[in-house]
């Protein structure tokens, strides 16, 4: 069998650049950061190493130092600014503290599974994480943890010119132009009752709520099914 890609890439290297040794503390910090590894295989590796350096330097500043964790993600964030504090992590972009358990969120995805049947497909949820409540990143990890392969569907309520609401969506952790479908026929909702926007939304939907039960910070959990058909949105 022929040398792969990689080993031949690695080869030609090999020949043309003739390869330094490492201290042992390098070559550890190597095996764990991948562009340390090619800055310090190769002759160029000193054009390399200011990147290197800053990113050993982020990296080893957020496994090592000790930071308190929000409970919920910050959404204040502006796009256009989006990297330029590398190798520094926005907060909106890492994990939280917010316990499943307090949500009762696995015992909402076993229910929300018995009415989708199915460890596949695509299911919707209306979330409210921008005001305090769970997310897609959380509601993500508890379906992966109890082993479904749904498509998660988190759907924004937007409002149109004429009064009505239009319902935004996003389908993750993996998605195309054409796949997967962004049709469901079960919901889960976590809000506040009495939010006009969510509210109005799954008024609209032909959704038809199938239980409600209390959660934390005045919200509510809602299981939601359409009998016959799909909802239906634009990408």
């Amino acid at each position: 069998m022929g040398a792969s890609p990689a080993d031949r890439l690695v080869a030609v290297g090999a020949s043309e650049w003739p390869t330094v040794a490492a201290p042992g503390c390098l070559r550890a910090a190597a095996e764990e950061l991948p562009l340390a590894a090619v800055a310090g295989a190769s002759r160029p590796h000193w054009l390399l190493a200011p990147v290197a350096a800053i990113g050993a330097y982020g990296s080893a500043s957020v496994y090592l130092s000790w930071t308190e964790v929000s409970s919920s993600q910050a959404h204040e964030h502006d796009f256009a600014t989006a990297g330029r504090a590398w190798p520094w992590v926005h907060h909106a972009y890492t994990p939280t503290s917010m316990d499943p358990e307090v949500w009762k969120l696995d015992n909402s995805l076993k229910r929300l599974r018995d009415l989708q049947d199915s460890d596949h497909g695509t299911v919707g949820f209306l979330l409210d994480d921008a005001d305090g409540g769970p997310g897609f990143g959380l509601v993500l990890s508890r379906v992966t943890a109890l082993g479904y392969r749904w498509h998660v569907a988190t759907v924004l309520p937007v409002p149109r010119p004429d009064g009505s609401i239009e319902g935004a969506i996003f389908v993750g952790p993996f998605t195309t132009d054409d796949w997967p479908s962004r049709d469901f026929r079960v919901l889960l909702a976590i809000l506040r009752p009495g939010d006009p926007q969510r509210e109005r939304w799954l008024e609209e939907s032909g959704l038809d709520l199938v239980d409600s039960w209390g959660l934390p910070d005045e919200r509510e959990g809602r299981l939601y099914q359409m009998e016959n058909g799909w909802v239906t949105l634009e990408r």
